[in-house]
């Protein structure tokens, strides 16, 4: 946890310092957030189409980070989850879709206190995105019912978007 603390926060640190028009800076920015989703994905990857037995503590711990951070450096904290969680979906397997239920509470509970917080349109633009790629996945593949025993399963994520709609209406 302190070594991801440490390359999340130097991502951050550079954001803010970097010349806004520099391409290079740009480029260099681009490549460490990519680096840093693949040591993070790398790192909560378990075997073939599964997540490790510790992989959501790392999805959490991203979200959380995208939840302190997301105000100020909305954009590369977006990057860096939006390219990570791309990363975790690419891993799960046809038939491990249950692999995508911790990733899905994750980002359920990172939605949920982001909710609460006054002043969070960052993370809460992050959050509407992460959804949202979620549910574009392969053509909503992980909310796609397949057969009678997924069925319960992708009918429950369905509502939850459903929930979450209804509330950032209100």
């Amino acid at each position: 946890k302190r070594h991801f603390r440490r390359v999340l926060r130097a991502l951050v640190k550079s954001d803010s310092e970097q010349e806004k028009n520099s391409k290079v800076m740009k480029q260099a920015q681009m490549n460490a957030t990519d680096g840093i989703s693949l040591f993070l994905f790398e790192t909560a990857k378990g075997a073939a189409g599964r997540l490790h037995s510790k992989g959501h503590l790392i999805i959490r711990y991203v979200l959380d980070f995208v939840s302190e951070h997301g105000h100020k450096n909305s954009v590369v904290i977006t990057l860096l989850a939006s390219s990570f969680l791309q990363k975790i979906y690419n891993h799960i397997r046809s038939g491990m879709e249950s692999a995508f239920d911790s990733t899905w509470e994750e980002i359920i509970r990172f939605r949920n206190a982001e909710h609460k917080k006054p002043n969070s349109t960052g993370a809460l633009n992050c959050f509407i995105r992460l959804i949202q790629e979620a549910v574009e996945y392969r053509g909503g593949y992980f909310f796609m019912s397949k057969d009678d025993a997924s069925g319960p399963q992708s009918n429950v994520r369905l509502k939850s978007i459903l929930a979450i709609m209804d509330d950032l209406t209100k």
